[in-house]
């Protein structure tokens, strides 16, 4: 795997890796190897605990843990734990809040559609755009992939606007 990501590394600059919960000496290597590691989890104890096990195995391991970012998915101020409570068990980083985008994800996601979200300024895309402007790597391109993500919702309203005077004349 580690050989994969070398390769990649030569013709990408942002690589994702789903690891899933279950961590061997393969992905101690991938975190070794990458400038910014995102954990992703919810509000749920289980989901918490887990992830602070393993920022604790890889501090055991000699990892450096300073390039880990910790984004809360499907964030409700309404849950048992709120993003602060979070923020204290992981030793007061910083968490980023990506925000329920309600049955819009679920059904665009589940059509196939989930790039018309971006299109519609859904809350979650909006939360993700926040974090992915912090954490994506500083090079010309990646400032030009936060600019089009930007103007595709601008775009679509800019086109509605003009199309609306046309719709209302008899």
């Amino acid at each position: 795997l580690g050989d994969l990501l070398a390769q990649c590394a030569k013709h990408f600059d942002v690589i994702i890796v789903d690891t899933s919960t279950y961590w061997r000496e393969g992905h101690a290597a991938l975190l070794e190897m990458c400038d910014c590691a995102l954990f992703l989890m919810d509000q749920r104890a289980s989901s918490v605990r887990s992830v602070n096990h393993a920022v604790d195995l890889c501090k055991r391991m000699g990892i450096a843990t300073n390039s880990f970012v910790y984004a809360l998915n499907r964030c409700d101020k309404k849950a048992l734990f709120s993003p602060l409570d979070i923020a204290g068990v992981m030793n007061g980083a910083h968490i980023y809040e990506l925000k329920d985008g309600s049955v819009d994800v679920e059904e665009s996601c589940g059509a196939g559609c989930a790039e018309e979200l971006i299109d519609v300024g859904n809350a979650l895309v909006a939360s993700i755009k926040a974090m992915l402007a912090d954490i994506l790597p500083d090079t010309k391109k990646s400032k030009q992939v936060m600019k089009d993500f930007g103007n595709r919702s601008a775009d679509k309203n800019a086109k509605e606007t003009v199309a609306e005077p046309n719709v209302d004349q008899h």
